[in-house]
Formats: structure tokens, sequence, C-alpha cells
């Protein structure tokens, strides 16, 4: 059925089919941002241990984001393909999630190795709901602008569930009395919220008609399709990059707030809040942007003001006042909107038209989608990897009494690790883009040729 405008209608209301991304922002940056302070400063584990703790689990992630986009692709129930994954992981993403902070041993070595298990099955579980979903939004949204609408929504609720983790979470530790107790009391609200939005996005999906005699790739044809698609690999390269410094950051600032501004969960909370709330109240400015200049150039801009914010953390101290350090969280967040936005917005682009002709929207939707988010996710482990790795050569001393007085040279660690790391990186990222500009440009093309 069509609109009276022409174009299609639209198959799900995307305020409430998109809802279940409040748990992808949850489960993207609470461990980012409290797995290793957690271990480190809380379990007492070694920086070493509680750095492979954390990474193994993305080693997990790598492997299962294809294997759960394969078997999607080719499933067929009443339900559909997509949604039988997603009633799978709200059933499961909460007891695996919750386990995570619940720590019942003393040991620390013991206890990482617990954390690693259940960080794992999370993994797991969590893949069942995200790699289906942003294959489905890739079926849902077929055109350029629409394709940045759904995001918009998306993105929306990705960063609410980031100021939930960012925000929230550390107070909810401190409300609970902090140390093992407050994080068991997070991990398990937190549990029940990503759920809760999971299960909202499985009653509101609905799914594209479907004949039993489509063709469905296989393997090999889908690695195919995927290694000749230079736009997504281009795109994927750069993001990949780009999270790797969001990953850095989000592992070092737990870090920079108690050793460098020497203050506790609540400043953490309010600089999380700050950030994540610009970068909900940057989502309308950054589609105006794209609607003027593209979405290529729209997405440089963002990482460019990353870079620029990351530069001017190396220069902050407990002595710079207050408004300057909101100012630069600020300048990040507003950043972190647009790679959101654009990013996945040009992958939609990228699976439906980047094969040259060959249209793979449907036929690998969730392979393609996978990749990319497991890309994403290695990316957030391999930027907590390199922060653990700054950590352990700059000398931290982990404790279990939340804090305790550092070296020097590991002061010097976080700063860089919070600012020349990321930025250089981030450069990088937008280098990268640059080979990106021949597809944007025929993408602007043919939206401007159905114009006319």
């Amino acid at each position: 059925m069509s609109a009276s405008n022409g174009k299609p209608k639209r198959l799900v209301s995307y305020p409430l089919y998109t809802m279940g991304d409040v748990g992808s922002g949850l489960y993207s940056v609470l461990p980012s941002i409290l797995l290793m302070f957690y271990m480190t400063n809380v379990l007492g584990i070694p920086v070493a241990l509680a750095t492979l703790a954390a990474f193994v689990p993305k080693i997990v992630d790598l492997i299962s984001n294809p294997i759960i986009g394969g078997l999607s692709d080719r499933t067929r129930t009443r339900l559909g393909r997509r949604r039988p994954f997603m009633l799978l992981a709200a059933v499961t993403v909460m007891p695996t999630f919750a386990m995570m902070w619940i720590a019942p041993y003393k040991d620390p070595a013991a206890s990482a190795y617990f954390v690693l298990v259940m960080f794992s099955l999370c993994t797991l579980s969590f893949c069942c709901f995200v790699v289906p979903f942003f294959a489905l939004n890739t079926e849902l949204a077929r055109d350029y602008h629409e394709r940045t609408a759904l995001n918009s929504y998306r993105t929306s609720y990705t960063f609410t569930g980031a100021i939930l983790a960012g925000a929230g979470a550390p107070l909810i530790v401190q409300m609970a009395g902090g140390g093992r107790h407050g994080y068991l009391v997070m991990g398990l609200v937190m549990g029940v919220i990503m759920s809760a939005v999971i299960f909202m996005t499985f009653t509101h999906a609905r799914e594209p008609e479907r004949s039993e005699t489509d063709p469905v790739p296989t393997i090999r044809e889908t690695i195919a399709a995927i290694g000749s698609n230079r736009p997504f690999a281009i795109l994927f390269g750069s993001y990949f990059v780009n999270i790797t410094a969001g990953g850095l950051y989000g592992a070092v600032l737990a870090y920079f707030v108690t050793y460098v501004l020497g203050r506790g969960e609540g400043f953490l909370s309010v600089m999380f809040f700050m950030t994540y709330g610009a970068s909900i109240l940057s989502i309308p400015f950054w589609g105006w942007i794209s609607r003027s200049t593209g979405k290529l150039l729209a997405f440089q801009a963002s990482i460019v003001m990353s870079v620029l914010a990351s530069v001017c953390f190396f220069f902050i101290s407990s002595a710079t006042p207050l408004p300057l350090i909101i100012a630069v969280v600020f300048v990040q967040g507003l950043s972190h909107g647009g790679v959101q936005v654009f990013s996945f917005s040009m992958l939609a682009d990228c699976v439906s038209q980047g094969n040259e002709g060959r249209d793979s929207a449907d036929a690998s939707a969730a392979m393609f989608n996978a990749v990319f988010i497991a890309g994403e996710k290695l990316g957030f482990a391999s930027g907590a990897l390199l922060g653990g790795l700054v950590f352990s050569a700059t000398g931290l001393i982990a404790t279990t009494q939340g804090s305790v007085a550092q070296p020097e040279s590991a002061i010097d660690g976080i700063r860089v690790a919070l600012s020349w790391l990321p930025a250089a990186l981030n450069m990088a990222a937008v280098v990268m883009l640059l080979f990106y500009r021949p597809f944007e440009r025929k993408m602007l093309a043919q939206l401007k040729a159905a114009e006319i």
C-alpha cells in the first residue's frame, strides 16, 4: 500500500519499534565505563587480568554476531526471521547481565574468570537481539532519507540508554551503598530495563512480506557480497577506528574523574549525563545538516568535533573551572550524536546499493549488520584493551577501596589515554572516509534524479 505522497507506508511505528535500542545503549556503555573500574577498584583484580576478562567476551561477540546473522537470514517461522531471536534475548538478557555484577568470590582471580564467563553469556544473549534488529531496520527503511529518519529515532533511544548507563548506574551504585552490594543492585535494575525494552521492540516489530521461495544466499555468497562491497569496507573501517576511540573514552573516564579531577561517582554521572544528553539534543541538528550537505560530510564533521574535545581533555585538571569541563563534555556528546545517526544510516545505504546493482538488502541483511555490529563491539573492546595496556604500562595500582594514591606515571597515562590517543584514532577515521566520497556522490545523484 502506498501513502498519498507516493512513498510506501511505514510498516511499524518508529518511536515504539526502536525503543529496544535503549538496551543497546545500556549494554554498550555500561560495561565499557564501569566494568574495568569495578574489577580493579572494587574486586581488586590486577589490571592485566581485568583487561583479559573485559576483552575475551568481545571475541565471543565477534564470532557469534555473524553466526546469529546467518541463522536469522535462514530462519522461517510464523513470527518471521528476526522476531524469534528478539524474544529469546528478552528472556535471557536480564539474568545474564545481572550475573556479571554478583562476584560471589573473594579471590580476585576467581572473580575475574566468573565475570569473563558471565559477560560472554550476556554477549551471546544480547547478540540475539541486536543483529536481527539492525537487519530488520535495513529492510524497513528503503530510501536515503527514510534511513536517516529511522536511525534518528533509534539513536535517541541509544543515547537514552547511554544516559541511564553513564549517569544512572553510578548513582544507583552510590545510593545502594557502593561496593559489591551497590554494583549488584545496579546490575539487577539495569538488566530488568534491558529485557523490558527488548520485549517492547519484539511486540511492535512487523516484518515485510517474504516469499517462501525467496533465495537464501550461502555463506560463501554472503562473504563474497560483503567482500566486494567497497563502500561497506570503508565505512566499517572508519567506524571501527572511531568506536575504538569511543571505547577508550568510556573505559578511561571513570579513572580520569577519580584520579585527575579528584571527584566521585556523582560527578561521573554528571559527565555522562551531559555527554549523552548533548547527543540526544544534537540529533535534529545533524539531520538538518545532512539534508544540506549529505551524510558523509556531516559524519566527518561530527568526528572532527570529537578530535577537538579529546585534545582539550589533556589540559583539564582539578583546578579547571566546572563550566569549561562541562563545555568540553558537551562537545564530545554532540560528536557522538552525529556518529551514531550517520554510521548506521550509511550502513543501510551500503547494504542496499553498495554491490553495484546486486540487491543484497533482503538476501543477507543480517550478515552485513552482524559484521558491522561485531566491529562495533570489537571496537569498544579494543578501546578498553588499549586503556588497560596503558594502565599496565604506566603502573596503575588496583585496589578494593574505590581509590588509592597513584604514581605520577599512571596519572599521565590516564590523561594521554583520554586525549591524544582518541584524537589520533579519530583523525585516522576522518581520513579513511575520504575514500567513501565517490559512493556518496552516486547516492546523492540517484536521490536527485528520483526527485525530478
